[in-house]
């Protein structure tokens, strides 16, 4: 612990572990950071949470884009994968269809209350 020691305050302690708050950084732990993917690596693995954190439906990323995000062929263009009618859009859709699930979390579907004239 000598290497973070400058850098705590008196009352602070070093936790050499990560909290997980609530579910999508339970998940996120579990599948993504300590998930065993041979196309990953690092960088890989923060692409693939920064997809998740997208919608933050578990189920939508298990089923319809880890597929994908698992496969080397993913890699070599994952922006294009994500193209109009490419193949991500059409697992999103797949996955939409046959579950009739949201594709977003209850918080990111909250719309507010207009307080312009134009909104």
């Amino acid at each position: 612990v000598k290497f973070v020691t400058p850098n705590l305050g008196g009352n602070e302690r070093w936790v050499p572990y990560h909290t997980a708050f609530g579910v999508h950084e339970h998940f996120l732990i579990e599948r993504v950071h300590h998930g065993v993917c041979k196309a990953w690596n690092e960088k890989r693995r923060f692409l693939a949470i920064f997809v998740f954190r997208a919608h933050c439906k578990c189920d939508l990323f298990t089923e319809a884009q880890l597929p994908h995000l698992s496969k080397e062929a993913f890699w070599k263009d994952p922006a294009g994968q994500f193209r109009p009618e490419g193949p991500l859009e059409q697992a999103m859709l797949r996955y939409r269809r046959e579950t009739k699930k949201p594709l977003l979390t209850l918080c990111f579907r909250m719309i507010p209350e207009r307080v312009l004239e134009d909104d």
